[in-house]
């Protein structure tokens, strides 16, 4: 939102009219649905057995401490899979909403 220059106060008082909100809510938008695609991409490199195909954003830095994968890649997709439940809802929702 920083980056739109939305303002807090801006968006209570003004709502959706708040300079700069509009720009700023197409910009996660835009953002999340590229994560998205890369997360499918990623699944099904994974589930063919190949290498993921793109490098986790802040692998190596510090806070930032991935596990040691043991056992297969299935056992590590199926322990994954949580993180894209959330994903499936919203995605319902936004194929009902375009097919309206």
């Amino acid at each position: 939102m920083a980056e739109t220059g939305v303002k807090e106060e801006d968006v209570l008082r003004q709502g959706a009219e708040a300079p700069g909100l509009k720009d700023a809510i197409f910009t996660v938008a835009t953002r999340a649905n590229d994560h998205l695609i890369t997360a499918r991409e990623m699944l099904k490199n994974l589930q063919q057995g190949k290498d993921a195909g793109h490098a986790f954003e802040h692998e190596g830095e510090e806070g930032h401490q991935y596990a040691e994968t043991k056992g297969s890649t299935q056992v590590g997709l199926d322990r994954a899979f949580g993180v894209f439940m959330p994903a499936v809802s919203t995605r319902l929702w936004l194929e009902k909403t375009r097919a309206s």
